[in-house]
């Protein structure tokens, strides 16, 4: 019996030294404040327009923010992606390297202390048409989603379109807690918003982002809402945002459609059991 306890003492002591050494070591993996701003004032000082600023691993956003907060824009940081931008700067803790920043060519990198700062460059993609930014273009209707009931026209205030039943508008979305410039779409179990655009200029790719927008959506969300996308009455895709698909991307193969303005239409069906925020944002790139 003594055996055990002294087995289980010395164990105990071993674990206690461990965690001990642990904490003391913590404090050494934090960078300091001088360090970041030995490093943001790297970022600051060739910062060029149109570059992008992007944080790792994520959770290290908010501290960056707080030193470069004032060069990074709602556009920035509302992104759909990477796509638009030249250069990227990446501010990293611990190795760690941010999505936007993997495939592209790292052209420069310095270290800070704990901080390691590094400039990649890539290929931009030039948008031919952003829906988000044309909603004011756009023609908003809603109707029975059983089809027992007529379509009834939206009206247009201060940027909302307004249906009896949803509204569409263009917002800074929440989607898995991050910012996302889009659409909002106030979805209705019986009835579908449709969102049509007359004159939109395609490209040989149809890119749609879809997430689930604010906390009580992502929460409650049962069943997928369904989104439905045509080319001058022609059905090209459908899409089903489920539970848990977080900011989810769809691609289009829209190449016989390119160069040319079309007629394009968004329909989205809420989820049946009650009234859910779909964010949409979708772009014609070349």
């Amino acid at each position: 019996m003594r055996h055990r306890v002294l087995l289980f003492a010395a164990g105990l002591a071993v674990v206690s030294g461990i965690e001990t050494a642990r904490a003391l070591l913590a404090g050494r993996a934090v960078a300091t404040p001088e360090e970041w701003q030995a490093a943001t004032s790297q970022v600051r000082a060739n910062l060029q327009p149109e570059d992008l600023i992007v944080f790792a691993p994520r959770w290290a956003d908010p501290i960056g923010r707080l030193y470069l907060g004032d060069r990074i824009p709602v556009e920035m940081a509302a992104r759909a992606d990477a796509a638009r931008y030249r250069r990227i700067w990446e501010v990293s803790l611990r190795g760690a390297q941010a999505p936007e920043a993997v495939g592209s060519h790292p052209v420069s990198t310095t270290h800070h202390g704990r901080i390691r700062v590094t400039l990649y460059q890539k290929v931009p993609i030039e948008v031919a048409y952003d829906f988000t930014s044309q909603h004011g273009r756009a023609h908003a209707s809603e109707f029975p989603t059983d089809g027992r009931g007529n379509e009834v026209a939206c009206y247009s205030e201060q940027s909302t379109l307004h249906c009896p039943e949803t509204r569409v508008e263009p917002r800074i979305l929440t989607v898995d807690f991050q910012p996302r410039r889009g659409l909002e779409f106030s979805t209705s179990p019986s009835h579908t918003t449709r969102l049509e655009f007359p004159e939109a200029r395609l490209g040989k790719v149809l890119i749609i982002y879809t997430g689930a927008s604010e906390y009580d959506t992502r929460k409650h969300l049962d069943a997928p809402i369904h989104i439905e996308v045509s080319i001058d009455g022609f059905r090209l895709s459908e899409i089903r945002h489920a539970p848990g698909n977080g900011w989810q991307l769809t691609s289009v193969d829209t190449s016989r459609w390119a160069g040319v303005r079309h007629v394009v239409r968004f329909e989205v069906a809420g989820a049946p059991g009650g009234w859910r925020n779909l964010g949409l944002h979708a772009e014609a790139r070349p």
